[in-house]
């Protein structure tokens, strides 16, 4: 009798260091790029994942999907420029 396995390759999971002072919200949102996402089945953790990233000056944003939340980020905030105030 044949065994067949099943298994799904996972990649670019973010790592945490136990040792590290920051908490594991902070290391994740840290390693997260453009346009990652992460799926929370507690809405207070996707809330403190959306807290971190922005925390780092980058725009997150949170959507209901089936089971929970899901967290992306998005581009850094840009500084808004304000017209030169010129008197002529």
């Amino acid at each position: 009798m044949k065994m067949s396995v099943r298994y799904n390759v996972k990649k670019g999971i973010p790592r945490i260091n136990l040792r590290d002072r920051r908490d594991a919200f902070q290391q994740i949102a840290a390693q997260l790029e453009v346009g990652d996402s992460l799926d929370f089945q507690d809405e207070n953790n996707a809330y403190k994942m959306s807290i971190e990233i922005r925390r780092l000056g980058h725009s997150a944003v949170t959507q209901k999907v089936p089971g929970g939340r899901r967290v992306t980020r998005l581009k850094p905030h840009l500084p808004t420029s304000e017209p030169d105030a010129r008197s002529d």
